[in-house]
């Protein structure tokens, strides 16, 4: 297969920042009223999304609409991150994370179904972390020939977007590592919370001497909570003597 020839690649770069995924969902549902009934994965080529990024990046790859995800976001937030100081003591305890990821992954598998990588309308890269290995790991859409001349094995068009989504979004001491076939998987975020250099990488790899545009969305800062800092590193050391795998 020849490697790809076109004049200009189109990324859409989308980081990680929990529950405020919602400000590139808000972003990209403005940019949506004013296209006419078209979809956000037609004006985009490669489409890149790290921990709460990847529910929007496979959201707009797979042709959903952003105001459907943003009515997800306000509906289930206090379901998924549930506030009280007893209630996270209680969830370090039993699932060894700050949040229970069983309530997230109900929660994904209502919006994309039994949709797999196989269905999406684009590119897409989602950068994780396999905690089995220690390794990083792009998940992402059979598109890249990696040896020319010869068929390259792509194991990842099968994994449901579900699955997909959580093994990225599963942040450390926050939620448990998701298992996927035989791996454990972690937050992208770990490596590659800005997952833009991924898509650049990718874009050159298709053609060397393309033209690359990115539009990269942040999801703006945190302010520190003593008290969930506090929890967080409670966690992160109960985790490193009793690992727990959902």
């Amino acid at each position: 297969m020849a490697p790809e020839k076109r004049k200009e690649i189109k990324i859409l770069s989308i980081d990680g920042g929990g529950i405020r995924g919602v400000i590139p969902a808000m972003f990209l549902a403005s940019v949506e009223e004013k296209l006419n009934g078209k979809n956000i994965y037609e004006y985009f080529d490669i489409i890149c999304g790290t921990n709460a990024g990847v529910i929007v990046a496979l959201s707009a790859s797979a042709g959903i609409k952003m105001n459907l995800l943003i009515e997800l976001y306000k509906e289930n937030r206090k379901e998924i991150f549930r506030k009280g100081f007893l209630r996270k003591i209680k969830n370090i305890f039993c699932h060894n994370s700050l949040y229970n990821s069983k309530v997230l992954y109900e929660k994904l598998a209502n919006i994309f179904e039994d949709k797999k990588i196989s269905d999406l309308k684009t590119k897409i890269l989602i950068p994780s972390s396999i905690v089995n290995t220690r390794q990083t790991k792009i998940l992402k859409t059979p598109h890249t020939v990696v040896y020319p001349n010869k068929e390259t094995f792509f194991a990842d068009k099968e994994y449901m977007l579900r699955d997909v989504a959580l093994a990225t979004s599963a942040a450390p001491f926050f939620f448990t590592p998701h298992k996927i076939e035989n791996y454990y998987y972690w937050d992208g975020g770990l490596w590659a919370n800005n997952p833009t250099i991924c898509g650049l990488i990718e874009a050159k790899r298709l053609d060397k001497d393309v033209k690359v545009k990115i539009l990269s969305l942040g999801t703006g800062y945190y302010k520190l909570n003593v008290l969930n800092r506090s929890l967080e590193c409670f966690s992160r050391i109960k985790t490193l003597f009793n690992p727990k795998f959902d």
